[in-house]
């Protein structure tokens, strides 16, 4: 199975371990929107909010996760959760 946060954080420390390279872009790909969708809900940005969902609900965001056990609708609703959290100390 794939975790994107265990691939993230061995790619960031330099690690000797080889990953598929579109296993990578997958992880690269949601990353990005992960952050991007973090950072639009802290700013209130109602369009890239929109842009992030439509992205997460989509199937394409299911295929980029297929080798995962997460889909676009679990992660969304993660970052919601933290921001949430973050937002209410």
């Amino acid at each position: 199975m794939l975790d994107i946060d265990k691939i993230k954080s061995e790619v960031e420390s330099d690690k000797k371990v080889v990953y598929d390279p579109y296993e990578l872009l997958a992880v690269s790909i949601v990353s990005r929107v992960a952050d991007d969708y973090r950072k639009a809900l802290k700013d209130f940005d109602k369009d890239e909010i929109k842009e992030c969902e439509d992205f997460f609900k989509s199937s394409f965001c299911d295929t980029l996760l297929c080798l995962s056990e997460m889909n676009g609708a679990y992660i969304m609703n993660k970052i919601q959760s933290e921001v949430a959290n973050e937002c209410s100390y």
